[in-house]
């Protein structure tokens, strides 16, 4: 199996990992189940590790850091807001924000599987102006400040 098919293969999983967790946080919305909680935050920590893999796969497939087009940010996105997310659960213990955080993550994969074009997906090789080590230190804190301000989203919707 090739490095492309893996990707794929990790996105596929991560988008349904995301899903599964979003359901599963919006009945533990519902009924106040902790045994639900508990596959909700298992769905999204396997969500968390494939969405890992994808980016790692992305980053030996391109040669370079996963943050050069919308499509790659995007997936960097839904990468910082599980674990900004996941890192706030298990600090607080406030598992209710997944109904209104991790479904952020969800959708953002739905517009990337229905909107982006399949060249969008290719790696290329960047410009000049993308090739400097700055933009890889730039995207990482930009993936990790949206994850927080999903986060708070979130809870801005809970209170």
């Amino acid at each position: 199996m090739d490095l492309v098919t893996l990707e794929q293969y990790s996105f596929t999983v991560t988008f349904t990992a995301y899903m599964v967790a979003s359901i599963l946080y919006f009945i533990y919305l519902a009924h106040k189940n902790d045994n639900i909680a508990r596959l909700a935050t298992l769905a999204t920590a396997l969500g968390f590790v494939a969405n890992t893999a994808f980016m790692l796969l992305r980053w030996k497939i391109s040669g370079n850091a996963p943050f050069t087009n919308g499509y790659e940010f995007l997936l960097s996105f839904t990468w910082g807001i599980a674990a900004v997310y996941l890192y706030a659960e298990w600090r607080y213990k406030f598992r209710i924000l997944g109904a209104f955080v991790i479904p952020v993550a969800w959708l953002l994969l739905a517009w990337i599987a229905i909107k982006m074009p399949e060249e969008a997906r290719r790696a290329e090789n960047l410009m000049p102006a993308l090739q400097s080590n700055w933009l890889t230190y730039h995207v990482a804190t930009a993936m990790v400040s949206y994850g927080a301000f999903a986060l708070s989203f979130g809870t801005s919707i809970v209170y």
